[in-house]
């Protein structure tokens, strides 16, 4: 394990700390590479611009937890053998060098994981048998590859997300192998609170992915590896971007200018949202659907449809927009489209969304979005469509999110993002967990877990559907901001050892200026129901 320093990040403190506490990995030496003070730019002057944009950042409120307050780890790796490594290794003989890497070989190091900046000093790459990894952002120079700067060039020009990977080395020539890749959303608002949720995910990725070297195999995890990253067209490494003063200082007055515009946008619109339906239409065609607007001082989202006696049910979120805080509401619309003011159903202390309805064993049950209280809660319907009553936890002390159940091949699967450290955001992670019965309480994690690390298609976005004997799984695209589109997924493979999806359609908010953002999809019979944000003028 190579560190910076023995006082580290939190979020390379609880990366150790899983490791430490895993029964796949031990860590048998630190290198501690000494700092070399840079931030990753090219210039003085643009990293001043860097560091001023921290001060005005750091005036915002504090972000909790917060992934870069630095921790010592010198109680945490007291049992461990610690070898100072510092920054003129280069220039040392040769002599000096063959022998400090004939003493790391015989410590037997399987894998050497670099956490700290920058590149790895040379030779140190080929002395493990299963590699040298380390992480490696999108738009930053190799050789100053830095952590705290993730993020900020695709902030300041407001990209769609933020890209990094885990990469696997075994010598100085070979090109880098891609073991895991992960995009995460940013906050245009706070490149800080961007990176702060990036990074709790990154902390969880090197445990991750030494559980699966650990359950592969040496020869077998190489060969994903490979395949992975021969397959990841679509995610191409981005060119280097070397941070000089004119390519920071440009982007930063265009993002003020941007910030300033928003501010104004907000004086003058407001933004909610809606239901929209078609009537015998599809998602092919969004231009001829219908709104569904809640009164001035609320939101409708997340429709699912009953129909039951030739009438639609749809069970929303409707939430009070002064607090946020969602609960459960039914609408009732016949089939010419006409409907009855919503009714409450569910509500508690805390907030619900994304109202799954399933049915089993001739009764209907729901399972409403309940993350804020750390459960996957249960509710059985005693009479339709407006009296129900809490049936039981299936999972607690989690933080998942939209858990969506399908019944395939005899088993019950189900879908949700969960966020597995404090700090981690809700939209980047799909896991996947099965069972006997959609009411057990002992559902199995996919070994494969998460099976989607990408904030622009891991969020569930509706049910999933059989449509000429496929499954599909509607998603949600966050990358520019939360809930900006939607993705209609293939199920390629499906089984307690395999998972794997392809994107048939991608659907954004370009067919009318005043929607700005779309993330549920549902369908029954002839209705199709999504969900919006609309802009309007305030009154």
């Amino acid at each position: 394990m190579i560190l910076g320093s023995k006082h580290i990040p939190a979020w390379q403190h609880s990366a150790l700390q899983q490791i430490i506490d895993s029964d796949c990995a031990e860590i048998a030496l630190v290198l501690v590479a000494e700092p070399n003070g840079r931030t990753g730019t090219d210039s003085k002057a643009s990293e001043f611009l860097y560091r001023w944009f921290l001060q005005y950042e750091a005036r915002k409120p504090r972000i909790s937890p917060d992934a870069f307050a630095l921790k010592d780890a010198t109680t945490l790796l007291s049992n461990v053998s610690q070898i100072t490594l510092s920054q003129t290794y280069r220039s040392e003989p040769i002599d000096n060098k063959t022998r400090f890497l004939n003493d790391l070989r015989g410590k037997n190091i399987d894998v050497l994981v670099s956490l700290a900046d920058g590149q790895l000093a040379e030779g140190l790459m080929s002395m493990c048998p299963d590699g040298f990894w380390h992480f490696q952002h999108d738009y930053q120079d190799l050789n100053r590859n830095n952590h705290a700067s993730a993020g900020f060039w695709e902030f300041i020009t407001r990209k769609p997300c933020i890209t990094s990977r885990l990469v696997v080395r075994q010598d100085n020539s070979k090109q880098a192998e891609s073991a895991y890749l992960t995009c995460s959303r940013l906050d245009y608002l706070s490149h800080c609170r961007s990176r702060n949720e990036h990074f709790w995910k990154i902390a969880a990725i090197v445990p991750r992915v030494l559980r699966k070297l650990y359950n592969d195999g040496s020869q077998s995890f190489a060969d994903a590896v490979q395949h992975k990253t021969s397959n990841e067209i679509r995610d191409v490494i981005q060119p280097t971007v070397r941070l000089s003063n004119a390519k920071v200082l440009l982007p930063l007055i265009g993002y003020f200018g941007w910030c300033f515009r928003q501010n104004l946008l907000r004086k003058v619109y407001t933004e909610k949202w809606h239901l929209m339906f078609g009537l015998h239409q599809d998602l092919h065609d969004l231009t001829n659907f219908h709104t569904l607007a809640p009164p001035k001082d609320k939101f409708w989202a997340d429709p699912f449809i009953v129909r039951a006696n030739g009438v639609f049910y749809l069970f929303i979120e409707e939430a009070e927009l002064k607090t946020g805080v969602g609960y459960i509401s039914v609408i009732e619309m016949d089939k010419c489209g006409n409907v009855k003011w919503p009714r409450v159903i569910i509500k508690r202390p805390y907030h619900l969304s994304y109202p799954f309805i399933f049915e089993f064993e001739n009764h209907l049950y729901m399972i409403p979005e309940s993350a804020e209280n750390k459960t996957i809660e249960v509710y059985k319907c005693l009479e339709f469509p407006f009296k129900w009553e809490f049936d039981r936890h299936l999972m607690e002390n989690v933080s998942a999110y939209d858990a969506t159940l399908i019944e395939d091949g005899g088993v019950w699967w189900m879908f949700a993002t969960v966020a597995e450290l404090e700090g981690a955001s809700s939209m980047d992670e799909l896991c996947l967990f099965f069972a006997d019965s959609p009411l057990s309480r002992n559902w199995t994690p996919h070994p494969m877990n998460p099976i989607v690390s990408d904030v622009r298609n891991a969020r569930p976005a509706g049910a999933l559907y059989r449509d000429g004997g496929k499954l599909y799984r509607p998603s949600q695209n966050s990358a520019h901001r939360y809930g900006y589109g939607l993705n209609i997924n293939r199920v390629m493979e499906l089984s307690k050892s395999a998972y794997r999806e392809e994107i048939t359609e991608e659907f954004k908010p370009d067919w009318d200026r005043s929607v700005k953002a779309l993330h549920t999809y549902n369908r029954c019979g002839e209705l199709t129901m999504i969900d919006a944000i609309r802009r309007s003028k305030k009154s």
